[in-house]
């Protein structure tokens, strides 16, 4: 069983630190990674008009490929496991059986601590991949809750063609203010200084510049309200993603120690085969605990093949929906 602890419930989600590995129980894990592809969909599908979020949702999306990779890395390193772990049983089963020489016995021994350290290797790949995956998410959900918490206390913080739209308004009525004050100051000193001409013209150009400030005015109004408007969409989509945030947190936290596990198990697994081979002595206490890893690493097998199957199946149809 995996327990997460109560912090699951807190802002940022669970971490791999709040995940406690009893055992695994492999048909909930097998659940909570159906569940990522479908939260990982959720969030890129979201509507983004502004520029930062629509960025953020660009970051996800690279991320959701990124862990697509690692899907399939998983699914192909589990096939390996798979063919290591019938190669070491049946290593253990011809030592019960004495049916090797010594030569024969050493040459299989090399060979098993070659695959050893390939799957060591290949394990711990993953677990760096994955947990590069999580601490790239981690940022942008932490930038997503700055923008979330900039353009709720601001208006002025949301960044779209709206928010644009809004300044180029604004600039165009105080330039027209702006027309219009010069406008009426040279009507007025066309009025003290007799030129009839420059007066007139002046108090034209002032209210002709007035009726332009108004109408922009009554733009910028609107304009403000199409953001008002796009903000509380925003910060809705906001929602949507950073809820679905927490469902991959907890996929990956339990991923990262998912493979902690058997990166451990098979890095036991050399120390004891080298141990073996160090002290040139099938001593049968030692074989008997090879024997308990071998039976570790198939108890936790949480890519099956039939799993495996689903899985892929599942990452082509999104894969699909993305194009």
């Amino acid at each position: 069983m995996v327990h997460i602890s109560t912090n699951l419930f807190e802002e940022n989600g669970p971490s791999v630190y709040d995940v406690n590995y009893v055992s695994f129980n492999m048909e909930a894990m097998r659940d909570v990674l159906i569940s990522s592809l479908e939260n990982f969909w959720k969030c890129i599908e979201v509507n983004a008009d502004d520029y930062v979020f629509k960025n953020n949702i660009k970051d996800i999306n690279v991320q959701r490929k990124e862990f697509f990779r690692f899907l399939e890395g998983s699914v192909q390193q589990s096939h390996e496991i798979r063919r290591y772990s019938s190669k070491l049983r049946i290593f253990i089963n011809c030592f019960h059986e004495d049916s090797f020489s010594n030569d024969e016995y050493f040459k299989e021994l090399d060979s098993l601590l070659n695959d050893t350290k390939k799957n060591l290797e290949s394990a711990e790949k993953l677990q760096a991949q994955i947990r590069e995956i999580k601490n790239e998410l981690v940022r942008i959900g932490e930038d997503i809750n700055i923008y979330k918490e900039d353009i709720q206390h601001d208006l002025e913080n949301v960044k779209s063609r709206c928010k644009d739209d809004l300044d180029k308004t604004k600039c165009r009525m105080n330039i027209s203010g702006f027309i219009r004050n010069v406008s009426l100051a040279l009507g007025g000193l066309g009025v003290v200084s007799g030129v009839i001409f420059l007066a007139g013209a002046g108090a034209v150009l002032g209210l002709a510049s007035e009726h332009c400030r108004r109408r922009y005015l009554s733009q910028c109004d609107e304009n403000r309200r199409q953001l008002e408007n796009q903000r509380d969409e925003l910060i809705t989509n906001i929602a949507i993603v950073l809820s679905n945030f927490e469902s991959l947190n907890m996929a990956i936290a339990q991923l990262i120690g998912y493979w902690e596990i058997q990166s451990t198990t098979i890095s036991d697994l050399s120390n004891k085969l080298n141990k073996v081979k160090d002290e040139q002595n099938y001593n049968k206490l030692l074989i008997r605990v090879i024997d308990k890893n071998i039976t570790d690493l198939e108890s936790d097998e949480l890519f099956s093949k039939n799993f495996c199957i689903t899985i892929r199946t599942l990452m082509t149809r999104y894969e699909s929906r993305c194009m």
